[in-house]
């Protein structure tokens, strides 16, 4: 699912994101399907995967969190993501053409194995064209300030989780360290840690076949 604001979902008007309300979006698509689900979330998806996981544990079968530290990313990350913030806030930029939107598009953070066009592919699908014949990404400027509306946000309490769950990290990610997601195993009770090989953050696009098998070697073992 795409969260309100990203994606091919409608901008929240007046703007309302953060992790509340990412979670009430999640709750709300489960509880529609009708059926308790394996929920799986990789970076900001998997932190509102935890956020969902100890808030409605009744919603869920199993959780998987993909590269998503447990409470917020380490300083120098967070502080990069504020100077974007505040250098990046405000309109969305328009830009002249789909060539423009490729040249601009970086993957954050930058590591990666997928090849250029791969980028480039990604990006076209993250934007779109407006009706003046200009090209801007999806994404609602708004969702990186939802700290003006929710304020601070405590961690979820993963101690407190009693559903089977796999914790994943991208073996050459510098978003979540070793010693991080080894921690964030021993707070889960009856949790399986796994690292994939040849991947860095963005673990589902780098490496998405050892990651699904990951996902399937989990959820078929006995």
């Amino acid at each position: 699912m795409d969260f309100r604001g990203h994606g091919r979902s409608e901008w929240a008007r007046p703007p309302h994101y953060g992790p509340q309300a990412y979670t009430i979006d999640v709750r709300g698509m489960i509880e529609f399907l009708g059926t308790r689900v394996v929920l799986v979330g990789h970076s900001m998806g998997g932190a509102v995967a935890q956020w969902v996981a100890t808030a409605h544990p009744e919603l869920l079968e199993a959780l998987i969190v993909v590269d998503s530290p447990h409470g917020p990313p380490p300083l120098f990350r967070r502080l990069m993501w504020r100077w974007r913030r505040k250098t990046q806030g405000g309109m969305r930029p328009e830009l002249e053409s789909a060539e423009a939107i490729k040249r601009k598009f970086r993957l954050q953070p930058p590591g990666t194995y997928m090849t250029r066009d791969q980028q480039e592919q990604l990006a076209m699908l993250g934007s779109e064209r407006l009706p003046n014949g200009k090209w801007a990404f999806r994404l609602d400027p708004n969702t990186r300030a939802w700290r003006r509306v929710e304020g601070r946000v405590r961690r979820p309490k993963l101690k407190s989780l009693r559903m089977p769950a796999l914790v994943l990290r991208g073996e050459q990610s510098t978003l979540l360290s070793a010693r991080h997601a080894r921690r964030m195993h021993r707070k889960i009770k009856n949790s399986v840690y796994k690292e994939i090989p040849r991947a860095f953050h963005h673990v589902t696009l780098d490496n998405p076949a050892d990651t699904a098998q990951a996902i399937i070697d989990f959820l078929t073992s006995p």
